[in-house]
């Protein structure tokens, strides 16, 4: 009776696991939603060590991804190859992200231990269009590892137009995770915003999948976080550019 109520307890925090892998790689994929979380908890403070974080949380979630690897993919070339390239392209553009971000705020003063005293950016249409290519780049990467699955059967072009779309369409409304950074990084406060959406969309995978509690409390947290750190940046000053004079 006590096993099946551990058991029970256990599906309830963390999902069904079948396994030593599948234990690891849920293991990796939480340890990067802290990662992630730690990151946007030391972003609302505008301490530099969140964009290191941030590329930790991306190394995590790629090594987590690289172990969903099915061996029945090593029996195609062309499946394998796809997959691999699904997990690495994500993988890089986040670290990409934790680099980005590092550099644009080392380009300002550092008033306390790794805490940059950085001014918000004026909101223009066009500061949207990098996150967005972000976003996009993530939600076509997403769709490699599916057409990996439909390669494994030699059926890598019949795969179902509404297949495509909803996965271009839920792998980038997950960009907007790394996206949203880039934002920040780009010292937006707008961006905050952007990065609310795929924890919403994590809930609601997450109680679909019944993936378990420990997930979603993650993505609640990712959440509050946000806010938490649109708040704080309300009290940073605004850029200020010197009015342009011309000689005459």
């Amino acid at each position: 009776m006590d096993s099946m109520f551990d058991d029970s307890m256990f599906d309830l925090l963390f999902g069904r696991i079948n396994g030593g892998l599948d234990a690891g790689i849920l293991a990796l994929s939480l340890l990067g939603s802290l990662a992630m979380c730690a990151a946007l908890f030391l972003l609302g403070r505008r301490n530099e060590t969140a964009w290191l974080l941030v590329a930790g949380a991306y190394l995590l979630w790629g090594v987590s991804a690289l172990l969903g690897l099915s061996p029945r993919m090593l029996d195609s070339v062309l499946s394998m190859l796809l997959f691999l390239l699904g997990v690495a392209i994500p993988l890089i553009l986040g670290i990409g992200v934790g680099v980005y971000g590092l550099l644009c705020f080392r380009r300002y003063p550092l008033p306390a231990p790794m805490t940059r005293a950085i001014t918000l950016r004026t909101f223009k249409g066009t500061e949207l269009l990098l996150p967005l290519a972000v976003a996009l780049a993530f939600g076509l990467a997403s769709l490699i590892p599916v057409l990996s699955v439909f390669a494994q059967y030699g059926l890598w072009d019949q795969v179902p137009l509404a297949t495509l779309a909803t996965v271009i369409i839920t792998g980038t409304l997950g960009g907007l995770l790394p996206g949203g950074l880039v934002g920040l990084a780009q010292r937006g406060r707008w961006a905050w915003f952007l990065l609310v959406i795929p924890p919403l969309l994590d809930i609601y995978s997450s109680v679909i999948s019944a993936a378990g509690s420990v997930k979603i409390f993650l993505s609640i947290a990712t959440i509050a976080l946000a806010v938490l750190g649109w708040s704080r940046w309300g009290s940073l000053p605004a850029e200020t550019r010197q009015p342009s004079t011309n000689n005459r």
